[in-house]
């Protein structure tokens, strides 16, 4: 699992991902979006409209499919 990147606010459903990532010992590249307008940018060009994304493997993940991912990881 190369290439995961965590796009943050550390908002409350940011920090349950970061959370569930940990406990299932996933390395990730955590990219804080909070008051980041470049960062925020690029996801808006990339249809991304809320927090948190995880972009792992080219594929990005909004929070219920993030949930889902760890799971089968």
């Amino acid at each position: 699992m190369d290439n995961i990147r965590l796009y943050s606010t550390h908002c409350p459903k940011c920090r349950v991902i970061e959370k569930k990532l940990e406990q299932a010992n996933i390395k990730y590249e955590l990219i804080d979006a909070k008051d980041n307008p470049k960062v925020i940018e690029e996801l808006s060009a990339l249809g991304v409209r809320q927090m948190p994304v995880l972009i792992a493997n080219d594929k990005i993940l909004g929070f219920s499919e993030i949930i889902k991912w760890i799971g089968a990881n």
